[in-house]
């Protein structure tokens, strides 16, 4: 019979072993670089008989404290605890979620960091509203991921019946997102002088991620196995359906800012581009170019100058891999090529 989330498991040691059988419970999951999650497990005791395992496992959930102080778990669950169980029970959908989705959700939960030590049965309302205020200079996308967790974690301590009221539900989110700054496209004076910058490498990370229309994690994610230079296209995408695996166009002038030397097509100092770094150094550039411009700036810059091209819109969406409702969108086929000549009208 399988056993409830969080409540442990019993597994037989490789080996010649006196005690062979041991206990063990969830302690979160790692993302590996394939995207797949692989469950961490924290090891309490050890037994010669698997019976005398299984006796020991009911009676620690019964009452852990008793009988397992190394793990220094309590009668109450702290936050962290919660939201351990809930990306464990993510995991275990039949329906994965993409490497780029837990990512997320662990920013999320790096944002609520005032809420981690806490007993979630004890957090109320103004505890979740102000540790959503501390981030209300970030994006609304970045708010949006902590409501996502929050929502999910109540569910998951809900049916276990560690709560019986989704606070999460009540909060008052409008207020939080006044200061964020809205996305400004690029003028084409400022674009004239990243071209003039473009040797350094943050204006010419700029003008790939403009003549792209690629989501900034989108392109330093991307393989340059997955570039297909002399065709002059590239498969990459994450966050929808419409956005993943799609084909992304090179436009002409930029294919001589492209180096496909290294294991990603964003190569920063002998390494893969790490976001938190470009969006640090991105800034810096900007300030001293005398611009102000966050890097998804540079995706609208690229829709902007589409809309300006005429492109038409299936072809925008195709390119910026946004969703469409439109039924006859959905089954109308669109050449690459089609796709390249646009990206080069802009």
């Amino acid at each position: 019979m399988r056993r409830p989330n969080g409540s442990g498991s019993i597994c037989r040691l490789s080996g010649k072993r006196r005690r062979p059988y041991a206990v063990r419970i969830f302690d979160g999951i790692e993302i590996k670089p394939d995207g797949n999650g692989k469950q961490k497990y924290k090891y309490i005791a050890y037994f010669e008989k698997q019976s005398d395992a299984l006796q020991f496992l009911e009676k620690y959930n019964a009452s852990p404290v008793t009988l397992a102080k190394p793990v220094q778990k309590t009668n109450k669950h702290r936050f962290s605890e919660i939201y351990n169980m809930y990306i464990e029970e993510l995991h275990q959908r039949p329906k994965k979620l993409s490497v780029h989705s837990y990512k997320l959700r662990q920013s999320a939960y790096s944002n609520l960091s005032s809420l981690h030590s806490m007993v979630f049965e004890n957090i109320t309302l103004e505890d979740l509203e102000n540790a959503a205020r501390r981030k209300s200079h970030m994006s609304s996308g970045t708010v949006a991921n902590m409501m996502l967790i929050l929502r999910g974690m109540y569910k998951t301590a809900m049916r276990h019946k560690y709560v019986t009221e989704d606070l999460s539900a009540l909060m008052i989110v409008d207020h939080l997102n006044e200061n964020s700054r809205p996305h400004k496209p690029f003028t084409n004076e400022e674009i004239d002088i990243l071209w003039q910058h473009k040797d350094e490498f943050f204006p010419r990370l700029a003008l790939i991620l403009i003549y792209t229309g690629t989501r900034v994690s989108e392109l330093l994610q991307m393989k340059t196995e997955n570039v297909h230079f002399d065709d002059r296209y590239m498969i990459g995408g994450l966050k929808t359906a419409a956005g993943r695996n799609r084909t992304i166009p090179i436009a002409e002038k930029i294919a001589p800012l492209l180096d496909l030397s290294g294991e990603y097509l964003i190569m920063y100092e002998g390494q893969q581009l790490i976001y938190k770094k470009g969006w640090d150094n991105f800034n810096k550039t900007m300030h001293d170019l005398g611009m102000e411009h966050s890097f998804h700036d540079t995706r609208h810059t690229c829709a902007s100058l589409m809309e300006k091209a005429d492109i038409p819109l299936l072809h925008k969406k195709l390119i910026l891999g946004h969703s469409s409702n439109d039924i006859t969108d959905r089954y109308t086929h669109v050449d690459v090529k089609d796709l390249i000549a646009d990206i080069n009208k802009i």
